[in-house]
This record gives structure tokens, C-alpha cells and sequence, in this order.
């Protein structure tokens, strides 16, 4: 069954490609020195749906990834 696109699902199509994230950690840790960057990678998934994929470094130094969907449902309106 194919989704009745609105305008809603095609913004969601403008944060597809290939995504470079770097911050900083909130300012309540105390911590500014500890910087980190991820890479992320999102795509369609039909055209009412992203998928994302991001991978990073923790605060820790320990590897991490992060798998986000995303998509908007009219009847819904949220």
C-alpha cells in the first residue's frame, strides 16, 4: 500500500546524504574539553520514511551507533 505523500514527508527528504556531527558536551558536565564527532548516513525508505545511521564516539571513548527512523503520520498531525 503506497502512502498519500504530504508536505510533511517531503521535507523529511531534504535530510537525506551523508551527515558530519561534532559538539561538545552540555556545559553542566564540566567537562569542555571532551569534543566528539559522529558521521551519519540517512536515506529513504520509500518516500514517506528516513532511515539513519550514525556512528561515534562516546564520552568514554567506547564506539556507539545510533539507527533513527523517522517519518510523519497526516492523520496524526504530530
Amino acid at each position: 500500500m503506497k502512502a498519500d505523500l504530504v508536505d510533511e514527508h517531503r521535507w523529511l527528504q531534504q535530510l537525506t546524504g551523508r551527515w558530519r556531527l561534532t559538539f561538545n558536551p552540555s556545559q553542566e558536565s564540566g567537562d569542555m574539553d571532551g569534543g566528539a564527532s559522529w558521521e551519519e548516513t540517512a536515506r529513504l525508505l520509500g518516500d514517506a520514511w528516513i532511515v539513519a545511521e550514525a556512528t561515534g564516539t562516546m564520552p568514554d571513548g567506547s564506539a556507539a551507533t545510533n539507527i533513527l527512523a523517522l517519518g510523519y503520520d497526516p492523520a496524526r498531525k504530530l
